[in-house]
């Protein structure tokens, strides 16, 4: 399984799991967090701090776990598979772990892909601004095309200011 990157910070912690980076159900870790460092820290703690950057040149991430949006499974490995909403102690887990935890469980190889980029995320123009410049760039490509297919499938009046014509 191979899961999508985005330009900005990493968003989909409750679907990665990871021995290291998010080795847990990150939405559970903050119910637990709440009641010692307040629902900010925790939400700080278990959710914000794992949503980070990956530059896009770095090496694929082996991970259990991973959806960023994107995966692409194999059609022969899913035979026999179920994707469905699972309870563990009469709480919601996510769907994609469910899943991804068997596969690798039956040694499938399952990463994320710095390169594949599905989305742009940045949640505030802090973010923007403090972004390394590769993703400035990309930034800047991706609204480019965006508008050059925009421009594509407009029709723009042929009169008044849109009209560049010189006869």
């Amino acid at each position: 399984m191979c899961a999508a990157n985005q330009l900005g910070p990493y968003y989909d912690v409750w679907g990665l799991r990871h021995d290291l980076w998010n080795p847990s159900d990150c939405w559970n870790n903050n119910e637990l967090l709440t009641s010692v460092l307040g629902e900010l820290n925790a939400r700080k703690v278990s959710i914000s701090s794992k949503m980070i950057h990956l530059n896009p040149s770095q090496a694929p991430i082996k991970v259990q776990s991973a959806f960023g949006g994107l995966a692409l499974y194999r059609r022969n490995i899913l035979k026999g598979q179920s994707y469905s909403e699972t309870l563990v102690n009469g709480k919601e887990v996510c769907d994609h772990v469910d899943l991804n935890l068997r596969l690798s469980s039956f040694g499938y190889k399952l990463i994320i892909n710095p390169k594949m980029i599905n989305r742009i995320t940045f949640p505030n123009l802090r973010s923007l601004l403090s972004a390394p410049r590769q993703s400035l760039v990309w930034l800047i490509l991706a609204l480019r095309v965006k508008i050059q297919v925009y421009l594509s499938r407009t029709r723009l009046p042929s009169h008044g200011f849109w009209n560049l014509s010189t006869d």
